[in-house]
């Protein structure tokens, strides 16, 4: 099973050649929720969060997608929800109000409720016919037993956002998408997926103390074929090993 470490080190090799392109369309993206946020003062500026704030997480996992598949990375990445604009704003309104509910229960329930929803978006970019409640209800299988390992490598990147105080906070144009990138790998490792990018020592993540152990270990799903993207109800994985981690049902 691959650790945070492999997810970020797959990401980083990954991103060679593409920070500059990733790191432009997150500087759009935190301009554009910066001027919602300054509107928020008006109903427009809640208005317009709530209206993009979905397509804008779509169009984000599709280019963390296309970095990790090796595919054309660009800006307009962003923009790929224009042609399901409906779906992506009720996507993210129906997580919104799920995780609300489960918040209400106290925290606890509401992280991981928001956890046993969040590959909702890539789901939809693989299954183009999956209605978005049936995105998030398959969500919901793939990551049963696997939210504890996806907080993990959440976690892992804390020494980033550290580094990035430092900075005045520019630096996150550059950990957003790498963090992005090794969820994408993260959601590629949990369905039946084509192999990923080679890594290389000299391609690893700087915050690995053991950069140069276990460089084979990456390369351990190589032997994987190249499967279509579909994710059928049937054909979901389930770790039950971990059931202790998930307690949220498919609500």
């Amino acid at each position: 099973m691959l650790t945070s470490r492999d997810y970020r080190r797959r990401a980083w090799a990954a991103l060679k050649g593409k920070w500059g392109t990733v790191a432009i369309t997150y500087f759009i993206v935190m301009v554009v929720a910066s001027i919602c946020s300054g509107l928020s003062v008006f109903v427009i500026g809640g208005l317009l969060l709530l209206v993009l704030s979905g397509p804008i997480r779509y169009g984000e996992s599709v280019q963390a997608l296309n970095v990790m598949r090796g595919n054309k990375v660009d800006v307009s990445d962003i923009m790929s929800a224009q042609h399901r604009m409906g779906d992506t704003i009720l996507a993210y309104f129906i997580n919104g109000v799920y995780t609300f509910l489960w918040t209400l229960l106290f925290i606890i329930p509401g992280i991981i409720a928001a956890y046993s929803y969040s590959l909702t978006y890539y789901l939809m970019i693989d299954n183009p016919k999956l209605t978005p409640d049936e995105a998030r209800r398959q969500s919901i299988k793939l990551m049963d037993g696997n939210k504890a390992r996806l907080f993990k490598l959440h976690l892992s990147f804390i020494g980033w956002i550290f580094l990035s105080i430092l900075t005045l906070g520019i630096l996150l144009f550059w950990i957003m998408p790498y963090e992005q990138c090794a969820v994408a790998e993260f959601y590629d490792t949990v369905i039946p997926t084509r192999p990923t990018v080679e890594i290389t020592p000299e391609n690893t993540d700087p915050f690995d103390l053991n950069n140069n152990a276990n460089t084979n270990a990456q390369k351990s799903d190589e032997s994987k074929k190249d499967e279509p993207f579909y994710v059928f109800e049937e054909e979901m994985p389930r770790d039950d090993s971990d059931n202790h981690d998930s307690n949220i049902s498919g609500k």
